[in-house]
């Protein structure tokens, strides 16, 4: 169990979510554990004992997407496979528009064929209510499934879950090789307060594998952490992309920050112009926008 607040209001919301039918749709950083997630919600429903079925929307072919979740011909897809059960369909932001319609279409009508008996559960990294300013996503299919919306926090925004979490991987690998090997305390703060964890749980999980392999002795040493690790804590960007959205978004949000920090720093807009390597009627120009 999470020791993280935002965490523990995300877990709270799948216990809850998974007492119903209606659509969940997990928003998270690439990483965070959204399938997690969703099996969470499915082993602790009613359709426990029916399938679970993930498809990963941003892993298949353009040409594959169709048939591997609406079927095609004698070939199945997800959906009609998880019935019973539930269906996880992840990044359900790359889906294509014509295949958001027939599932907006599926998802509305509740047909009574095998392909209604799935529980849909989706997932994104991406803000959809910016795709769907710019039309890359259908504004209908966004209500049909954020009827629960859950956000998982990025590790980063959990630093009390690391350790347990660590120690949790480390647990199940030694069960697995029947081995006893140990994290000393001085790592294990390390790994805490020293990164930020762009890859998230599954960076971690990574992590703690890759150490046990390497670490012949019984104890895993700080001194064995790797080196990338330390180097990428040393040298994180200053700019860290934490959510997939549209360019056009993303460069008048960094635009305003900037502003927002010279603003505070300069008292001119000739100074302000000189720092950000522009001319001053422009900066005049866009401080009048905000």
């Amino acid at each position: 169990m999470s020791e993280n607040e935002e965490m523990k209001t995300a877990v709270s919301r799948a216990e809850r979510a998974a007492l119903v039918e209606s659509s969940v749709l997990i928003h998270g950083e690439s990483g965070v554990g959204k399938e997690t997630m969703a099996y969470f919600i499915h082993e602790r429903s009613p359709r426990n004992k029916g399938p679970f079925e993930t498809v990963r929307c941003g892993a298949i072919l353009l040409s594959n997407i169709e048939k591997e979740i609406f079927g095609q011909g004698e070939e199945i897809g997800a959906i009609e496979k998880a019935g019973g059960g539930t269906v996880f369909l992840d990044e359900i932001d790359l889906l294509p528009l014509p295949l958001q319609l027939k599932l907006s279409y599926l998802v509305e009508q509740q047909l009574t064929s095998s392909y209604t008996s799935a529980r849909f559960i989706t997932g994104t990294s991406t803000n959809l209510t910016e795709s769907i300013k710019i039309g890359e996503f259908r504004k209908e299919l966004y209500y049909q499934l954020s009827i629960i919306p859950i956000q998982i926090p990025p590790l980063r925004n959990r630093k009390e879950d690391i350790i347990p979490l660590t120690l949790h991987f480390l647990e199940k690998i030694n069960f697995l090789y029947e081995s006893k090997k140990k994290l000393h305390p001085r790592l294990l703060k390390k790994l805490q307060n020293y990164y930020s964890w762009p890859g998230n749980v599954r960076e971690l999980k990574a992590l703690v594998e890759r150490l046990f392999v390497l670490t012949e002795g019984e104890w895993i040493q700080e001194e064995q952490l790797m080196s990338d690790i330390l180097v990428s804590a040393k040298n994180e960007k200053k700019i860290e992309i934490h959510e997939l959205m549209p360019l056009k978004a993303a460069v008048h949000l960094v635009e305003q920050e900037l502003l927002r920090k010279a603003k505070k720093k300069y008292k001119s807009t000739t100074q302000i112009a000189r720092a950000l390597g522009v001319n001053q009627s422009t900066i005049s120009r866009k401080l009048s926008r905000f």
